[in-house]
């Protein structure tokens, strides 16, 4: 089953987006696969899709860190401006 068909299938009628996150990363989709999904599946905006998935009991864990590495990114590219 295809990563689309898998958090399609998870959603399901009920409209469980975390359930649907937790199947994706259940199957070894990343964070950024996560997202391009929900922008697939629910026609959303990146931002919306990132504030999801950034916000989700499922990727909780990372959550910091992901913060973080944005952050570093966004100085690094300053300091070469």
């Amino acid at each position: 089953m295809d990563s689309k068909a898998t958090f399609s299938n998870a959603f399901g009628p009920q409209k469980d987006i975390e359930a649907g996150l937790l199947s994706l990363k259940n199957i070894g989709l990343s964070q950024a696969d996560s997202i391009k999904l929900l922008i697939q599946v629910l026609n959303i905006s990146l931002s919306e899709a990132d504030k999801i998935v950034l916000n989700s009991a499922t990727w909780k864990d990372y959550k910091n860190d992901t913060i973080s590495l944005r952050e570093a990114i966004y100085e690094t590219w300053k300091d070469l401006q």
